[in-house]
């Protein structure tokens, strides 16, 4: 039996099955076949369930086709750190993706600048051993469109209150800087909690989340 007529969808399949089910929603979704409020059945492995088509899914299937290969280099990134830390110790930190002449003028840094004149591309294999290297500076990775590394380090010039950005509580000031540049730029964040959490962000809001060290398989 021939492939012809079957759509493929690429998944970065260490994000969790919520998230997987979230994306897999949005793709049917823009393929015609299913309508936001719809509900698809879904079957793994170990179990049969089912997931209601909502707008956050389909936000997040944009994010995967607009910088493609880049969220899930990141994404893999920051698991992980999530799992193996730096040096076995837990870490958190931003990843800012896309829109960076926007991005650059709302921060700045506040230590040297370890990429400057330096043309590297997260997309580079041999490159992941160097963000984690630099995961434990304060401030931003700051990432183009098209993966170059721009800077790390970088504080982000935000002010959530005036842009009425609200997140859940508990969060701190990291997820309030994600959420921020997200909303005054067109760039996306992720987010990596010192508690393993990685999250996403898309106009102000969480649009994906998932903690690989909670992780079961599925």
């Amino acid at each position: 039996m021939g492939d012809q007529g079957i759509k493929k969808l690429p998944l970065p399949l260490s994000i969790g099955i919520d998230n997987l089910l979230n994306l897999v929603a949005a793709f049917l979704k823009g393929q015609g076949v299913i309508s936001k409020g719809e509900i698809l059945v879904y079957v793994t492995k170990d179990s049969i369930g089912v997931k209601k088509v909502e707008e956050k899914s389909l936000i997040s299937n944009e994010i995967f086709e607009r910088y493609e290969g880049i969220v899930e280099r990141v994404l893999e990134i920051a698991i992980e750190l999530s799992i193996e830390g730096r040096e076995g110790k837990p870490v958190g930190t931003i990843f800012v993706i896309g829109d960076t002449k926007e991005v650059m003028k709302h921060s700045h840094q506040i230590v040297p600048n370890p990429f400057k004149a330096h043309n590297l591309n997260i997309l580079d294999p041999k490159i992941k051993p160097i963000i984690k290297e630099f995961s434990f500076l304060d401030g931003a990775f700051i990432i183009t469109s098209k993966g170059r590394i721009l800077s790390a380090g970088r504080y982000l010039d935000v002010d959530p209150k005036s842009l009425d950005v609200t997140i859940p509580q508990g969060l701190g000031s990291r997820h309030l800087a994600a959420a921020a540049i997200t909303k005054i730029t067109k760039a996306i964040a992720v987010t990596l909690s010192e508690s393993g959490t990685v999250r996403v962000f898309k106009n102000g809001e969480i649009v994906l989340e998932y903690n690989p060290r909670l992780s079961r398989s599925f």
